[in-house]
């Protein structure tokens, strides 16, 4: 098993394992592209989000980055016009630089249960995991 993906499961486990219990509401995630991240990867390399949920990215490296899930959408979503038809990513984010958050659209056509995973498109090599969950609202 890849030592990144070994890490992002452990990391979703101990999520998993501090979410409350009953109806209370996840906490505000955020995938950080940390300083460097074109080097390694995004400094958070898993998170868990409700379906149709909030998720923010944040670009704290000198660098442009994005999040864009590997697995395909509808191709008339607002985002796709510069993708070729077939290749609209499920979920996005636009290019942003340091110190600079922008909302990642997209999540309401997740589907519970599954894994997704995004990468930024300028450092492919930045992978990350989101894992979407069953709405508890």
């Amino acid at each position: 098993m890849r030592p990144s993906l070994l890490f992002a499961l452990v990391g979703l486990s101990l999520l998993f394992a501090a979410l409350p219990s009953g109806d209370a509401a996840l906490p505000q995630q955020t995938v950080v592209a940390g300083p460097g991240a074109w080097l390694t990867t995004y400094a958070t390399p898993a998170v868990a989000v409700e379906q149709g949920g909030s998720l923010s990215f944040t670009n704290s490296d000198l660098l442009h980055h994005d999040v864009v899930s590997r697995e395909k959408g509808v191709d008339d979503a607002p985002w796709c016009s510069g993708y070729a038809t077939g290749d609209c990513p499920l979920f996005w984010s636009p290019l942003i630089g340091l110190g600079e958050t922008t909302p990642v659209v997209g999540l309401e056509e997740t589907t519970p249960g599954t894994a997704y995973t995004y990468y930024c498109t300028l450092h492919p090599n930045m992978t990350g995991t989101l894992v979407a969950l069953e709405r508890r609202d």
